[in-house]
């Protein structure tokens, strides 16, 4: 450039500096993300810190050395990179019960952690005798399980299990009968049913038997054991009891009875199932007597029944 003096007679020439430029530039995870030209010089604020969902940034480092959002530097007289890296978040994978577990129910699976986007392998189903698991089901409605497993989102996650009673838990109903003993008790094979099912944790009641000729249901015996509560591992055990039957054996005379007869047995009872001996012939001077006779057996005198 030149200037003029008053009479336009050129002066000295004057060089206009020229100001180099270069160029800041951002690298996020290796991948350039911006930018810009600048005059060397010149004041440079470093940009905000960058946001990624499931990831936290690094922070910005210029030649190796941190430098914050905001700081200022001079621009030098060559290109300057700027760099930062995101690291994916760590969450929790935790595990509960829907509800109070039962007794004796397996151990919770334990907690651990997962990283952002990472794929989760839900635990193995819990398994506990009498009862049905309904699987690990997971307590934020926006997560989802696929195939035993899910993507960790931008958060904790928990995986609640449910356990149902099962419908077909056993039980079994022993029956007891009294022997000619008194006030002793015994079954058998035949007298045990074990064809029940009911749900575990309910309460059932056992039926008696209608079918025992020669017995009869003890509603009071102390040892009777006829409802209670189904348990998981099956193991419950109704018990019924029944008392044996008694019943009269009676002696009368019938036909061309004798003013004075002899005295006749005395009347008896037996229990169902006891032997009974016929009592021997009377004797009556003037009269045939014709043998004790009933309709409930054909023995006679000295035989048993």
């Amino acid at each position: 450039a030149s200037l003029n003096d008053s009479d336009s007679t050129p002066a000295a020439e004057v060089e206009t500096p020229e100001l180099n430029t270069h160029q800041v530039v951002y690298k996020v995870d290796g991948q350039e993300t911006a930018s810009y030209n600048r005059f060397v010089g010149s004041e440079i604020t470093v940009d905000a810190i960058p946001s990624k969902e499931g990831h936290t940034f690094s922070g910005w480092t210029m030649n190796g050395t941190a430098i914050d959002s905001g700081d200022e530097f001079i621009m030098p007289d060559e290109n300057v990179v700027i760099e930062g890296a995101f690291v994916a978040n760590t969450y929790n994978v935790n595990y509960q019960y829907s509800t109070t577990p039962p007794t004796g129910a397996p151990a919770l699976p334990t907690s651990h952690t997962a990283l952002y986007g990472s794929e989760v392998t839900v635990a193995a189903p819990a398994t506990f005798t009498g009862y049905v698991f309904r699987g690990w089901k997971p307590l934020q409605t926006d997560v989802t399980v696929t195939g035993g497993t899910s993507t960790m989102p931008d958060k904790d996650v928990t995986l609640v299990g449910y356990f149902e009673s099962s419908t077909t838990t056993p039980y079994i109903v022993e029956h007891y009968l009294e022997t000619l003993t008194d006030g002793v008790y015994e079954t058998n094979p035949v007298l045990i049913e074990d064809a029940f099912t009911g749900t575990t944790g309910h309460t059932v009641t056992a039926t008696p038997l209608n079918r025992l000729t020669g017995f009869t249901y003890n509603e009071t015996k102390s040892a009777s054991t006829i409802s209670g509560m189904i348990a998981a591992d099956g193991s419950l055990v109704l018990k019924i009891y029944y008392d044996r039957n008694e019943y009269n054996v009676t002696y009368a005379y019938s036909g061309d009875v004798p003013q004075d007869p002899p005295a006749k047995p005395n009347d008896e009872t037996y229990k169902f199932g006891e032997s009974v001996t016929v009592y021997d012939n009377v004797s009556k001077a003037g009269y045939t007597f014709k043998g004790w006779e009933s309709q409930t057996t054909d023995k006679t005198a000295g035989e048993s029944f």
